[in-house]
């Protein structure tokens, strides 16, 4: 676990902006071998969410939010490279975003847990098309298609999404995350049998062996 020594350092120096010193305390987590999904959980992911709400209290700047989401932005990427790699087990995900939802950290580390475990992961990132979304997969050929939806706002887009790749690839593996599917009442993914909702990084961890 992530002591609080390590999360309140990591947090001050994100709130400063310092890249280094946050770049330090993750690349000294994993050397201690950390497992990659508790710095993701109890210290990337925790510290943005507080940063969120700081923002939305006025208690800091756009800029600085930015600012944040950048570095861990930065850090994400650079994380898969401290940890070992699976042998490759030659299956593909896909992983992207919702037209107009820029939102893709969380997918960032869904890509990263795969390439650990031996999958080839493509990452589109957030704000891609339906279109490009649907010719990396013919051209691709995932076994699993990632989506990461974040904001209620982007519900028609995220629909529209679905029933393309479900049209167009009807035996498409979809797997979902974010918070856009957090507290849905209406069972949205009912009339699509191969969408999966995965809540949590720990939720795919656990489910992974099944893919």
């Amino acid at each position: 676990m992530i002591k609080d020594v390590h999360y309140w350092d990591y947090f001050n120096s994100l709130t400063q902006g310092n890249k280094h010193r946050c770049r330090e305390i993750v690349v000294s987590l994993a050397e201690e071998k950390t497992d990659i999904k508790d710095i993701y959980i109890n210290l990337l992911q925790k510290s943005l969410y507080k940063i969120g709400k700081m923002w939305e209290e006025g208690k800091i700047s756009i800029a600085e939010e930015h600012i944040a989401t950048k570095i861990t932005e930065y850090l994400v990427d650079i994380s898969c490279e401290l940890y070992p790699k699976s042998p490759s087990n030659g299956r593909t995900i896909l992983l992207t975003g919702v037209d107009k939802d820029f939102h893709d950290i969380g997918a960032r580390m869904v890509a990263n847990i795969f390439e650990l475990q031996g999958w080839t992961a493509v990452f589109l990132g957030g704000n891609t098309p339906k279109r490009e979304v649907l010719n990396m997969i013919e051209t691709t050929k995932p076994e699993i298609v990632g989506i990461t939806y974040s904001l209620y706002i982007n519900f028609l887009r995220f629909v529209e999404l679905l029933d393309a790749i479900s049209t167009q690839y009807p035996n498409q593996k979809i797997l979902i995350g974010g918070q856009g599917l957090s507290s849905d009442t209406n069972n949205t993914l009912a009339k699509y049998p191969n969408a999966e909702y995965i809540c949590s990084l720990t939720e795919l961890e656990e489910r992974l062996i099944n893919y």
